[in-house]
């Protein structure tokens, strides 16, 4: 009888090992971001100005259904 229950706590210990380590190793690699972050892709000051001024300078569009007909 006392084999018997060894093998079933050695089982039920086992079994809990392999499910902690199958859970760790679901976790994902932590992070830091508590560094300077900065953007990848940043506009170049003199191209956003030019695009600025000629968003600006567009006339507004007019909707099809409130232009007169001729």
């Amino acid at each position: 009888m006392g084999a018997e229950v060894h093998n079933v706590v050695r089982s039920v210990l086992a079994s809990g090992l392999l499910a902690l380590l199958a859970g760790c190793a679901t976790q994902g690699i932590k992070v830091s971001c508590d560094g300077k972050l900065t953007p990848i892709n940043t506009p170049a000051p003199k191209v956003a100005a030019k695009v600025a001024a000629n968003v600006a300078a567009q006339a507004p569009l007019a909707h099809p259904s409130r232009e007169a007909t001729p």
